[in-house]
């Protein structure tokens, strides 16, 4: 399979009707008359494309650089991949074979079905989420080009994670196994040391001393964008019944957190919980509005996972015990 990079007019001026409208791909070239490609493609001699060319080429290497764009809209089979950038996304299509004359000797070809910009799996080709080496075609001087990286873009297509990063995944999700035994075995000290960047690389600023501002509460916290007030109180160990306790006592506190590193095993919170969701104590030892974590235990809801998670929880990202996460 071949692919194949096409900018839909200068400054992309024919993206919309192109892609959104008419499923073609148009091409210029209007000093090169219809009629003569065509020749040319039905005979196989283009000497004839090559001397139109050769009147709006500074030199006999640029000719040949035109001459052979437009071999490729003329020539190039159904089975070839075409692609192009609009809208901050990848598309990417199939033509039907056959060229038609516009007005104004633009040239057209027809799409078999339609743009897409979406993997097979509907997840959006974003170009955020897209390799720079594939994105460069961007920088082409002329109109058609070659993709070089045709690997890298059926494995974007098919909706594939390529291998390389399947690898750096599974040593991502291993370190984080690798790390609950030894989250489980911080100091008290330690644990409130890990909260608190946790905290502050979400953008909250600490308060006071840590572990020093009151009986029940170690990290005293705000959001400086919001002026939102946080409390978080941190534990090496706690049960079901100390979290009960905390639940009765912070009932009317929208912002009281809480995290542990080893939950009582037969004491701990059940995954039925008893959390308030956004306004209090969460099971997991997080508020759901993700702002704390928590880590360790032999509890499953309560283990170590949530810590491993926390950064996530504290940039707002959602996330459930089990789910599965891509690297991207």
């Amino acid at each position: 399979m071949r692919a194949l990079f096409i900018k839909l007019g200068e400054g992309g001026r024919w993206e919309l009707d192109c892609i959104r409208r008419d499923a073609t791909l148009r091409f210029g070239y209007q000093e090169i008359p219809h009629s003569v490609c065509e020749r040319a493609r039905q005979s196989g001699d283009w000497s004839e494309v090559e001397a139109a060319a050769r009147a709006f080429s500074k030199d006999k290497g640029s000719a040949t650089r035109h001459v052979n764009q437009v071999r490729e809209f003329y020539e190039a089979g159904e089975d070839v991949l075409w692609i192009t950038f609009h809208s901050d996304r990848l598309w990417w299509c199939f033509s039907k074979f056959g060229v038609t004359g516009q007005p104004g000797e633009e040239k057209l070809r027809r799409v078999a079905g339609k743009w897409s910009d979406e993997d097979i799996k509907g997840q959006p080709l974003l170009k955020g989420r897209i390799s720079g080496r594939l994105l460069a075609v961007q920088g082409f001087m002329g109109t058609i080009c070659s993709v070089s990286e045709l690997e890298y873009l059926l494995c974007k297509i098919n909706g594939n994670v390529e291998p390389h990063v399947a690898t750096a995944q599974s040593a991502f999700e291993n370190l984080q196994e690798a790390l609950v035994p030894i989250i489980r075995r911080l100091h008290h000290k330690d644990l409130e040391i890990l909260a608190d960047l946790i905290f502050r690389q979400s953008g909250w600023q600490r308060v006071g001393v840590s572990g020093g501002t009151e009986k029940d509460i170690d990290l005293d916290l705000i959001s400086p964008v919001t002026g939102e007030r946080v409390a978080a109180q941190v534990k090496s160990r706690a049960g079901a019944d100390v979290w009960r306790a905390y639940r009765t006592k912070y009932a009317d506190m929208r912002g009281y957190s809480g995290s542990i590193s080893s939950p009582t095993p037969d004491r701990g919170p059940s995954t039925g919980g008893y959390g308030r969701g956004r306004h209090g104590i969460h099971p997991l030892g997080c508020r759901e509005d993700s702002l704390a974590c928590c880590a360790g235990g032999a509890n499953r809801m309560a283990s170590g996972q949530g810590l491993m998670r926390a950064m996530d929880i504290a940039k707002g990202k959602s996330w459930a015990p089990n789910s599965s996460q891509s690297l991207h």
